[in-house]
């Protein structure tokens, strides 16, 4: 059996999962240390809402998603595609990761929510969050960083991002999986 992880990464309205809107949502299959197939989507909700603030981080134009974007109910359906195709559907059901990780699961149980999906038919209730990771790895001094942001162990471990790609769901999910095993390795040491 392998171990399997779906490490997912949201780009958000805002910061609260139940005032602001979902604006994206990624996920990577991570199998014993590989990182296997992806997905991204843009989702579409109405009413929109956001918050300037988060906007300028996420850089998403609004008319290009309300015009582009799935529906929230064609969004679920696309993420429970996107793992029907990916799992066999007879183990124990995924287990989410991230850099911060309850704050995309928080947004992705809104999304299931409003789309009309059962999250917990899908989701393990356990998660892996890579900043928590940092924080015990630095306290039992196997790493020199000074603060567990996903921007500082991306540069202390060298993974990089091609112009224009940081803050998209997509590539922050990407990165943190291989995060993920940079952390392993500074496990073993």
């Amino acid at each position: 059996m392998s171990n399997q992880i779906l490490f997912i990464d949201t780009e958000t309205g805002g910061l609260d999962p139940t005032v602001f809107s979902i604006i994206s949502f990624a996920a990577v299959f991570w199998r014993d240390g590989e990182i296997a197939e992806s997905m991204q989507l843009f989702i579409q909700e109405t009413p929109f809402v956001s918050d300037p603030e988060s906007m300028k981080i996420n850089q998403v134009d609004v008319g290009w998603l309300q015009r582009n974007g799935l529906s929230v109910m064609d969004a679920v359906d696309a993420i429970q595609r996107f793992i029907k195709r990916n799992t066999d559907g007879s183990g124990p059901k995924l287990q989410l990761a991230g850099h911060n990780v309850g704050f995309d699961v928080g947004f992705l149980k809104r999304l299931f929510a409003l789309g009309g999906g059962e999250f917990e038919s899908w989701f393990s209730h356990r998660t892996i969050d890579t900043s928590a990771i940092l924080s015990f790895l630095a306290i039992a001094q196997k790493i020199d960083l000074k603060t567990s942001s996903s921007s500082a162990a991306f540069d202390h471990f060298g993974i990089e991002f091609s112009p224009g790609e940081r803050h998209t769901a997509l590539a922050d999910a990407v990165a943190t999986a291989k995060l993920f095993n940079c952390l392993l390795g500074a496990v073993s040491k």
